[in-house]
Formats: structure tokens, C-alpha cells, sequence
């Protein structure tokens, strides 16, 4: 029993937490590594991409793009069982997952079988990207999934009025935190090659942030 009993206390000392996202991508990155900084131990899992040889374990999928072209098209996150599986088999303390929908699920899901806690990261308030994020589907399996949660980390005062108000989510379980903020280390502040010359007196408008259809970059232009 006593051999049992530290095998279990090496294995949650070597991973105690799983980060779940889509991809490596910016902000993941960074805000992994704040976190090894800080001194928590980390194991990274992409749904977004193949696994150990395998088929990715979800994908997105965009409907109604080309139609609707003064608004956000809906996009649907097609995610495994098989993640699920992984969260099961996972013999870390603590899921940490961004957003809500079927990848926290099957995170909520798994405690039924592994005692951890399920933290979700919350950018802001998603009724402002339009059909994408009021559809009364996404909002119900939100609303959902948002119970399985433990701790909301909200990015902003819109996060947090989202949580509260379309959600649902008690006041109490949710921590304001400014987490999707920070760049890269060594990125400098450089103008992009093939940039036309601003005459003199023209104003010159910088938007910090990637170029991505959630961002609206295009709807400005």
C-alpha cells in the first residue's frame, strides 16, 4: 500500500497540470511559460493537433462565411470522445481550458472518475462577435459545461458580466485576472516590409493583437 501510495504522490509531482488548447500558438505559448516560471509543472495537450501520430483530436469548422460577410461566421468546434478519454487517463490535479463548449466538458466530465479541479480561461463577452456567439445552441452547451467548471479566470470586466449574466456562473467562482496580455520575449517593435510612407500630419492607426476574424480587423477596414 505504502509502494502504491508513493508511486501516486511521484506521478502528481511530475505533471500537476494539463493545459488544454487548440494549438501552440500565440498567447498559449507565453502564458505557459509564465507559469513554468512561476514554478508550477506543466503537461501541454493540442486537440487542434495530430497526437502521437494520430488524427487531431477536434477541429473547427466555419459555417455561413461567404454569406454573412458583415458578420463573424458561426464556428463550430468538432471535438472527440477520444479527448475525453485523455482527460480520463490524465493523472494531473488540475485542467486548465480555454473557453467553454466540449473541450471543458469533457473536462467537467472527467471528475467523475479523477478528483481534480477544471479552470477556464474567459476572454470576454461573446455575444459581441455576433451569430457566433449568441447562437442558442453554443450559449445552452456554455451554460452547460460552465457548471463541470470550478474556477473562472475572467480576462476583463465583459468576461466577468458574461459569466454572471448570459452564463449564469456564480459570483464566487469566478477570479478577475488580466490574462491575455504580454508579448513574446525578444519581439521588437519594428514597421512591416513593403509599408507605404504616412505623409506628414496623416494619422496612423496601430492595432496591437493578431489577425483573426474574432478580432474584426476587417469589419473596421
Amino acid at each position: 500500500a505504502n509502494a502504491v501510495s508513493s508511486a501516486r504522490v511521484r506521478r502528481r509531482a511530475v505533471s500537476a497540470v494539463l493545459w488544454a488548447g487548440k494549438n501552440d500558438l500565440p498567447p498559449h505559448g507565453y502564458l505557459v511559460a509564465s507559469c513554468r516560471q512561476g514554478g508550477e509543472t506543466i503537461r501541454e495537450l493540442h486537440w487542434g493537433q495530430p497526437l502521437n501520430g494520430e488524427r487531431p483530436l477536434g477541429r473547427e469548422v466555419r459555417l455561413g462565411g461567404r454569406r454573412a460577410r458583415r458578420e463573424h461566421p458561426v464556428t463550430v468546434r468538432v471535438i472527440s470522445p477520444r479527448l475525453l478519454a485523455e482527460f480520463v487517463r490524465a493523472p494531473e490535479d488540475v485542467i486548465i481550458c480555454y473557453e467553454f463548449g466540449l473541450v471543458a466538458l469533457y473536462a467537467g466530465m472527467s471528475k467523475i472518475l479523477r478528483r481534480r479541479r477544471v479552470v477556464s480561461l474567459v476572454e470576454g463577452d461573446y455575444q459581441h462577435l455576433g451569430k457566433t456567439g449568441t447562437a442558442a445552441l453554443k450559449v445552452a452547451l456554455r451554460r452547460f459545461a460552465a457548471r463541470l467548471v470550478d474556477v473562472f479566470v475572467a480576462n476583463n470586466e465583459l468576461a466577468k458580466g458574461y459569466l454572471i449574466d448570459t452564463l449564469k456562473v456564480p459570483e464566487e467562482k469566478i477570479v478577475m485576472g488580466w490574462w491575455l496580455a504580454g508579448m513574446p520575449p525578444g519581439l521588437t517593435a519594428r514597421v512591416p516590409r513593403n509599408t507605404p510612407p504616412v505623409p506628414e500630419g496623416v494619422p496612423r492607426f496601430v492595432s496591437a493583437g493578431r489577425l483573426i476574424p474574432p478580432k474584426g480587423i476587417d469589419l473596421l477596414i
